[in-house]
């Protein structure tokens, strides 16, 4: 809005902008089955999702913090 003329009462409404935005997000998870015949395979899968855990803990580019975390 407009400085000073939006803070008149009576007035103020027509010097002054108001918007309501809503910020939407969507989690999507993707699930893939593995078919595991034998021990080897459950291995194999099991060490290649331990290879990917260091991955998910580094920050992504262009990634802001969404809202503060307080600690006691």
């Amino acid at each position: 809005g407009i400085p000073w003329l939006k803070d008149i009462p009576g007035l103020g409404y027509l010097f002054r902008t108001q918007t309501d935005k809503k910020k939407r997000t969507e989690l999507i998870v993707l699930i893939t089955p593995y078919i595991l015949s034998d021990d080897n395979d459950v291995q194999a899968v099991t060490q290649s999702f331990k290879d990917m855990l260091p991955l998910l803990r580094q920050p992504h580019e262009n990634t802001k913090p969404v809202g503060k975390i307080y600690r006691h």
